[in-house]
C-alpha cells in the first residue's frame, strides 16, 4: 500500500510541474516565443501567456484575395465600373479608378457641348 502511495505522490508532484502554456489550443514551454498574427507572445512564469497587443495591418494577417469596394468585394484583377470610371482590384487588396467625369446630357434637348463653360 505504501508503495503506491509513493507511486502515485511521484506522479501527481510530476505531472503537477510540468511547466507549460497553452494559448489557443497549443502548448508552450516555459520561456518560449511565439507569434500570433503580428504580435509576439511569451510563456512566462505560473504559466501565464503574455502577447503584445498591436494593431494587425493587412499585410500581417492572412492574404485574402479580394478588395472591398463600397461594401462589395471583387476578386483581385477584376475590372469593374463606378459611374463613368474604371476601376480595377490590384493584387495588393487596393482598389484604383480612373476618375473620369461622366459626360453631361441634356435629358430631352439637342446635344450640346461645352468647352471652358461655353456651350456651343
Amino acid at each position: 500500500m505504501s508503495s503506491i502511495c509513493f507511486l502515485l505522490t511521484v506522479f501527481l508532484v510530476t505531472f503537477l510541474t510540468i511547466e507549460a502554456c497553452t494559448y489557443k489550443g497549443k502548448h508552450y514551454e516555459i520561456g518560449e516565443n511565439f507569434n500570433d498574427d503580428c504580435n509576439t507572445c511569451f510563456c512566462g512564469d505560473n504559466d501565464m501567456v503574455q502577447c503584445t497587443f498591436m494593431f494587425c495591418s493587412g499585410k500581417d494577417m492572412v492574404k485574402k484575395e479580394v478588395c472591398l469596394y463600397n461594401k462589395k468585394e471583387y476578386k483581385v484583377g477584376a475590372s469593374f465600373k463606378d459611374n463613368c470610371s474604371t476601376c480595377k482590384c490590384s493584387s495588393n487588396n487596393v482598389v484604383s479608378c480612373t476618375k473620369m467625369p461622366c459626360p453631361i446630357t441634356n435629358k430631352g434637348k439637342k446635344e450640346v457641348c461645352i468647352y471652358k463653360k461655353q456651350v456651343y
